[in-house]
């Protein structure tokens, strides 16, 4: 049940990220305009190579975002593990209380990783 419960709520998660951009994604997209602006002004064989040239880079920068969004929340899913494996030795109160915190853990250190 608690497995259910954990992949339940990082499906939930991985839909908010995918909607919701992060920093580092905007950066790479606003990055991306500024070069392509920059192409733009050039001609012919010139224009095409520079927009190749910024399209790649964004490709690129995506990635290193995509990697830095992974590694950010493989932390969180590992603290969230680590903080439920401490509940299951709780009863009752007490583990609900415990539960509650570790939601309450992985929850800020998700927001965290949407800040990259």
């Amino acid at each position: 049940m608690i497995k259910t419960i954990f992949f339940s709520f990082l499906l939930v998660f991985a839909v908010g990220i995918s909607a919701n951009p992060s920093e580092c994604n905007k950066k790479a997209r606003e990055g991306f305009q500024e070069d392509k602006k920059a192409c733009m002004e050039k001609k012919g064989d010139e224009k095409k190579t520079c927009m190749n040239s910024a399209k790649e880079k964004l490709k690129n920068s995506s990635m290193e975002c995509k990697k830095a969004l992974k590694e950010c929340m493989s932390k969180a899913n590992n603290l969230r593990k680590d903080e439920v494996e401490k509940c299951k030795a709780q009863k009752g109160q007490e583990r609900k209380a415990c539960m509650s915190t570790a939601r309450d853990a992985f929850q800020k250190s998700r927001s965290e990783c949407s800040k990259l």
